[in-house]
């Protein structure tokens, strides 16, 4: 018999689209009561940093999806206020998955070169978009400035045999002075 739990409300956090339930579905069927059901760890199976005083390592996280196609999913994490040469450019850091879990060092990382543009603000797989078999990554830098101050900018790039490609496969930008263009909220901090 399998057990249900449902509607779980949480006193501490209020939900703020009640559409969204949260649901455990518990196979008792050789179970001996009573049965304890933790659904997290209490121990992080994997951990990263850069190092970097107040680079905000982490401020947005993703799959990334399978960007080298070995079968297993890559992790994304965006520091808006990486410095590497200019101010809170941004950095993005790739951590690819394995038999073993996720790698320890990053596999791929790319900085914006721009004071400011907070590269990594959201990140997010964007799916295999040229359907060659790879995922495909989108970043956000919404202060990037190009012709217009703080207008933003959108970046895909493209998953490959070795990992993600170094170049640009495609930008956006909104030619709009202050217009900080940014990846819709739900690819930032998973929402």
């Amino acid at each position: 018999m399998k057990r249900r739990i449902t509607n779980y409300k949480c006193n501490t956090i209020p939900n703020p689209n009640p559409k969204f339930q949260f649901q455990i579905v518990v196979n008792d069927e050789d179970a001996a009561y009573p049965i304890t059901i933790d659904p997290l760890s209490s121990t992080p199976s994997w951990t990263a940093e850069i190092n970097q005083a107040s680079a905000k390592f982490g401020w947005s996280v993703a799959t990334a999806g399978d960007v080298n196609g070995d079968g297993y999913s890559e992790v994304i994490v965006g520091a808006p206020y990486y410095d590497n040469g200019q101010t809170d450019e941004g950095g993005v850091f790739v951590y690819h998955g394995s038999i073993s879990g996720l790698s320890l060092t990053p596999n791929w990382t790319k900085e914006i070169n721009q004071a400011n543009a907070l590269f990594g603000w959201s990140v997010a797989t964007a799916g295999d978009l040229n359907g060659d078999g790879y995922s495909d990554v989108i970043i956000g830098s919404p202060t990037y400035d190009s012709v217009q101050t703080d207008e933003g900018r959108a970046y895909v790039y493209n998953g490959s045999a070795s990992g993600l490609e170094a170049e640009i496969r495609w930008q956006y930008e909104t030619n709009q002075t202050g217009e900080k263009l940014r990846i819709q909220r739900s690819m930032r901090r998973g929402y």
